[in-house]
């Protein structure tokens, strides 16, 4: 450890002594590079291999011609050129390449985002030791020259007391201010603190519209908690109509919890039509994109044909999609099917099989029905101390049929 500091006050001496060479000597004049015979500003030069604008798109060579407008004391060189060591993009991923070019424009030039930029790296030990106390240096200078994203992780530093005394006031202040620099993430994190009282009074009315802002912003998180608030009448007028907008929202940039949320609404009939189809539609896309409860709910529509014809068989499929990704009440019903030759050739063992497994998860029908089956010899060998043993735990777990 002595030997690492000792190298990483050489690293930062060495740093300085670059960063006051370049204050001593401005490069003016020295900003532009040729390419292809003609003299341009680098930063423009790379701008155009970086996108590809009259030439072909290559972002090592867009690297390149960043590094020397870095080189020539241009920030914006110094931060592009690290951004994309950062994310490898032309370059191979190099964090620990990335930092000191952040650095350099963060003091040398006071660039807000390079300091922004630094000061992150610093909070997740990307290319550096972590260090909250550097980052929390950082992203103050960051913020304080109006960076929206340095306020906004320097809130999460005071949020959480990382390099700094937690204090969620200012934490608060912080969100704030990003939130009015356009930063989503500061809108939302500033309205769970009014919604909650975290540091602030309780203020829903104020909550609502700062996550409002952050569903504009694209911050979906926002966006789900939005339609719960116009769903139930949290400081905002009861309107399920535009809950279920901002469910949709969601729903279409595949937060699939939010499609879930729109079928809920939709077969409510509370403040908007009952469209069963159309929930249906949308458990079914929710399922598809691997949520369990939604593969529950197509299943029970199939099963039943709540928006038409019953399909048994479609409806054991869905029922195992859900008992595969862990819902217990679908594993349950799935074995009843089995136990019922319902939707499927009947199958006294499996049934079982799935009873004892839904038992284990402590879901009391479950353990009724193993009981049952051993205790009829169903499936399985008759077994009567067996079946007692499961005719327990559903009593335990509140079947009184079972006691």
């Amino acid at each position: 450890m002595h030997d690492f500091r000792i190298a990483q006050y050489t690293f930062l001496s060495f740093l300085v002594t670059i960063i006051f060479a370049s204050l001593a000597t401005p490069s003016v004049g020295r900003t532009q590079c040729v390419l292809e015979g003609e003299l341009l500003e680098c930063m423009d030069a790379g701008d155009k291999f970086s996108r590809g604008n009259g030439v072909k798109q290559s972002h090592a060579r867009a690297t390149f011609f960043y590094n020397k407008a870095c080189d020539y004391g241009d920030d914006r060189g110094c931060n592009a050129a690290g951004l994309n060591y950062s994310l490898g993009k032309g370059v191979d991923q190099d964090h620990a390449h990335a930092v000191p070019l952040f650095l350099m424009s963060c003091l040398r030039g006071g660039s807000p985002e390079g300091c922004f930029r630094a000061g992150n790296s610093y909070a997740n030990g990307e290319g550096v030791e972590q260090d909250d106390v550097q980052a929390a240096g950082l992203l103050s200078k960051a913020c304080n020259r109006d960076n929206a994203d340095g306020c906004h992780a320097l809130g999460s530093l005071y949020d959480y007391g990382r390099g700094v005394t937690k204090d969620q006031a200012r934490a608060t202040r912080l969100y704030l201010k990003a939130c009015g620099g356009n930063n989503a993430s500061g809108c939302m994190q500033a309205g769970i603190k009014y919604f909650f009282g975290d540091g602030v009074a309780v203020n829903q009315p104020r909550a609502a519209k700062l996550l409002l802002k952050a569903c504009d912003g694209n911050e979906l998180e926002s966006c789900s908690v939005a339609g719960e608030m116009y769903r139930n009448g949290i400081g905002v007028t009861k309107n399920m109509v535009q809950s279920t907008w901002f469910f949709l929202r969601t729903c279409d940039q595949e937060v699939f919890a939010g499609c879930f949320e729109a079928a809920k609404n939709y077969e409510s009939g509370q403040g908007i039509q009952i469209n069963f189809a159309r929930a249906l539609q949308l458990y079914l896309k929710a399922c598809d994109g691997g949520d369990a409860l939604s593969c529950l709910s197509a299943a029970v529509y199939y099963d039943q044909g709540v928006s038409g014809n019953i399909d048994k068989p479609r409806g054991v499929d869905l029922f195992k999609k859900a008992c595969d990704q862990g819902r217990v009440e679908a594993c349950f019903i799935l074995g009843d099917r089995y136990y019922h030759g319902e939707g499927i050739v009947k199958d006294h063992a499996r049934a079982i099989e799935l009873f004892v497994v839904g038992c284990i998860q402590e879901y009391a029908a479950s353990c009724f029905y193993a009981g049952n089956m051993f205790a009829k010899g169903e499936g399985a060998d008759k077994d009567l101390a067996t079946a007692g043993e499961y005719y327990s735990r559903a009593c335990k777990f509140g079947i009184e049929g079972a006691c």
